[in-house]
């Protein structure tokens, strides 16, 4: 009996042990599977890559020409705001070297291929700036394009995408034999040439139009492609440390490591800002997300939700001296109770990347709006929340009923003074008003007049005599079936 017990505790013991081989075994398979799925460092020639990327730096001959020929293809496109032309000026535009030379030459420490890089890539954008700005000059725009409307404002996609883009470009160009359609592809996402061409847009409408204006779209645009080149530059230096590529080796070791010095200071210098501009970006981008979810979510309880969400507006501000803000319109509309305010900035401070925005009302009270942007706002509000033919008839007429009986019921007040001074000599003041009084069961409107005697010139009987003839003259004289004569001491 011991003996099987034994036995059986000896096979436990053995097919614990199989599975346990069989789980290690498994683990080992996945893991191996993933490596030789993910892994590109097998499969890179790095002699062929620099060598490659250092070819396509030069600017110079040809290069010049594609480059002034893709610039002025991209501008005819933006022009006429056609997203096949300005995909065909991607396909064909030079900038992307110079940008892969600057990443590859601070990853490896080469300074002479970084001044080459960064003298060609200035060259470049300074002569695509200048034939974009010829360009829009003598072919002016009648209004700003969709496709150029694009380039003015990078949010946090445009970093992901160049940083991606780069990512798969550099990774293309250590292959061993090129991968055509990822550079191309990479050429079309990053979008360098249609930036470029907007600050040449940009300078045009600053020196011919309205300058402040030109200047915001040249500026944006500017922001847009520096943004493309650090993180298209950042993504090849990355890659460039993970293969291990060999580091340039200088005789002089004093020079090596000025060298190393220099180019671990521009690489840093070349990163500070990338991660800024993420984290900007990533902060704005944020801010719009609740911003809309907040206008979509809360506010569609309020009384005409539909036009106050349309109508709503959003501004972001990385300044400390201004707010971002969310605007809310209700031109025309019954005013939003300052306790449904309160509510609302209280479920405010619940988004995370709204809890120091500042909620603004524009409203019917507000004095200082300006008049043609209410009426505007009425119309539109009209315009999309309108009543039927018959309804507004319908409307109007109820309105003009109510308008002819309340007309109805007015007194002529100066007419009646005129009259009761030619018939009373006695009166020195008279006042009018209108009393609305209830009994809870039912309401009348009762007219009050306040007559104010010469109390020193006439009896008290003749004053009491006075004012019961006024009382019923009044009573004909208006077709009043009740009023009532206070005496004023």
């Amino acid at each position: 009996m011991e003996e099987n017990n034994s036995d059986s505790a000896k096979k436990v013991e053995q097919t614990k042990e199989a599975m346990k081989q069989d789980a290690i075994g498994l683990l080992a398979s996945i893991k191996r599977f993933f490596r030789e799925l993910l892994d590109f460092r097998e499969d890179t020639d790095r002699d062929a890559t620099i060598q490659a990327i250092k070819n396509d730096i030069p600017f110079k001959g040809a290069t010049a020409w594609i480059l002034v020929c893709s610039i002025f293809v991209a501008s005819i496109g933006l022009n006429a705001n056609s997203t096949a032309v300005v995909i065909g000026a991607m396909l064909i535009s030079p900038l992307m070297g110079p940008i892969l030379g600057i990443g590859l030459s601070v990853s490896i420490n080469d300074i002479d291929t970084l001044r080459k890089s960064l003298i060609n890539f200035g060259v470049m954008i300074f002569l695509s700036v200048l034939t974009a700005f010829l360009f829009f000059w003598l072919f002016p725009l009648s209004e700003e394009s969709s496709e150029l409307l694009a380039r003015t404002k990078p949010d946090i996609r445009d970093v992901l995408i160049a940083f991606f883009g780069g990512l798969a470009l550099i990774i293309a160009r250590t292959k061993r034999g090129t991968i055509a359609s990822v550079i191309f592809g990479v050429a079309i996402a990053t979008a360098l040439m249609p930036p470029l061409c907007t600050v040449g847009y940009g300078l045009s409408v600053a020196l011919e139009d309205d300058f402040s204006k030109g200047m915001k779209f040249a500026l944006g645009a500017l922001y847009l492609f520096t943004i493309n080149t650090i993180f298209i530059a950042l993504a090849t230096f990355l890659v460039v440390k993970v293969l291990k590529f060999p580091m340039l080796k200088y005789v002089n070791s004093a020079k090596r490591r000025r060298t190393g010095r220099i180019a671990t200071f521009l690489a840093i210098i070349v990163m500070i800002p990338a991660l800024w501009t993420f984290v900007k970006v990533l902060s704005e981008s944020r801010f719009e997300r609740d911003a809309r979810n907040f206008i979509n979510k809360e506010l569609s309880a309020l009384p005409h939700a539909d036009y106050i969400i349309k109508n709503a507006s959003y501004k972001y501000s990385d300044d400390d001296k201004l707010i971002s803000s969310i605007e809310l319109n209700t031109f025309g509309l019954d005013e939003i109770p300052e306790s449904t305010i309160a509510l609302l900035n209280d479920r405010l401070k619940k988004y995370d990347a709204l809890k120091n925005v500042n909620l603004i009302f524009n409203q019917n009270r507000n004095k200082n709006l300006d008049n043609l942007k209410y009426m505007e706002q009425i119309r539109y509000r009209d315009s999309i929340d309108m009543l039927s033919q018959s309804q507004k008839i319908a409307f109007l007429e109820g309105k003009l009923k109510s308008l002819a009986k309340l007309e109805a019921q007015q007194i002529p007040f100066d007419k009646l003074t005129k009259e009761v001074k030619i018939n009373y000599e006695n009166v020195s003041r008279l006042s009018y008003s209108t009393v609305i009084t209830s009994n809870f069961s039912k309401i009348d409107t009762l007219s009050v007049f306040t007559v104010k005697w010469n109390e020193g010139s006439v009896k008290e009987a003749d004053i009491l005599k006075q004012q019961n003839k006024l009382e019923r003259w009044l009573k004909q004289r208006f077709d009043l079936d009740s009023l009532i004569i206070k005496r004023e001491k």
